[in-house]
């Protein structure tokens, strides 16, 4: 079993070879899951509102 001093320097090692976003790009990224979200949760709204009125309507 590799004990935790091993552990931790090879979790470092490992992050050193990690890409990470630049801030524009993290930016211009958080800015498109926001905008996603928004047109998803409007989307569902809209066709939550339609079928319910369509099945009061039926009913």
């Amino acid at each position: 079993m590799v004990n935790m001093k091993t552990y931790f320097s090879e979790v470092q090692d490992e992050m050193k070879k990690v890409n990470w976003p630049s801030w524009p790009m993290l930016k211009s990224s958080t800015s498109v899951v926001i905008f996603v979200s928004l047109l998803l949760a409007v989307t569902v709204y809209l066709f939550d509102l339609i079928l319910s009125r369509a099945v009061g309507w039926i009913l």
